[in-house]
């Protein structure tokens, strides 16, 4: 039991001697910034699935924009995966939040004029989720590439309580948005601005 003991506290002093992942500068640049683009992907969500209840008055039109807004993961992460380990998956981020910010302005214009309809939600909704396809497996291919193996446990922690306080966070400032009038307006105006910063941020970086 002795030994047991003092091995533990050995592996227990090993691992403190390791660098904060935070110490590595293109990490400590990425992490913020993953900050901005989690919480607009569940601000655009929960706008997507609100409208379509604003829409429609129907259950099954929010299952359905919900279903547009994953299916496409079922059919194309595979792929999506395969492709992360061929190419630069910081272009392939770029061009997530690209799309991400897209569909966004997109949503912003039409509401402005008059043209956001049931095709219109549709036609998001299903872009949305060809963009978090091409996004996840970009994102969990560039993360071990920015810090070494031995930090990867540190940024994985990191990087879920980003997903966690940003899905409820996401969530209530939509539903927070969606109570004082013209929501939809002015939630893409600020889900554009937030995804404005991220990808400043990240071209800014030449190397995250």
């Amino acid at each position: 039991m002795k030994k047991s003991s003092e091995n533990f506290s050995d592996c227990r002093e090993t691992r403190q001697v390791h660098r904060s992942a935070l110490s590595d500068p293109r990490f400590r640049r990425y992490y913020p910034v993953s900050w901005f683009s989690s919480l607009g992907a569940w601000v655009l969500r929960f706008l997507l699935g609100w409208s379509a209840w604003e829409l429609t008055h129907s259950a099954t039109w929010v299952g359905l924009v919900g279903a547009l807004m994953l299916a496409p993961a079922l059919l194309l992460s595979p792929w999506f995966g395969i492709l992360s380990d061929r190419v630069n998956p910081r272009q392939g981020l770029r061009l997530s939040m690209l799309i991400h910010s897209a569909i966004t302005l997109t949503g912003a214009v039409a509401t402005w004029s008059g043209w956001y309809d049931r095709t219109a939600l549709l036609i998001l909704a299903a872009t949305l989720g060809v963009a978090t396809s091409l996004h996840s497996p970009m994102r969990l291919a560039l993360v071990p590439l920015l810090v070494p193996p031995r930090s990867l446990a540190q940024c994985s922690g990191l990087l879920c309580h980003v997903l966690q306080y940003c899905s409820h966070g996401g969530t209530c400032s939509g539903g927070r948005a969606s109570r004082t009038g013209q929501y939809q307006r002015r939630m893409d105006g600020r889900y554009a601005a937030v995804h404005g910063v991220f990808l400043g941020s990240v071209t800014a970086d030449g190397r995250a």
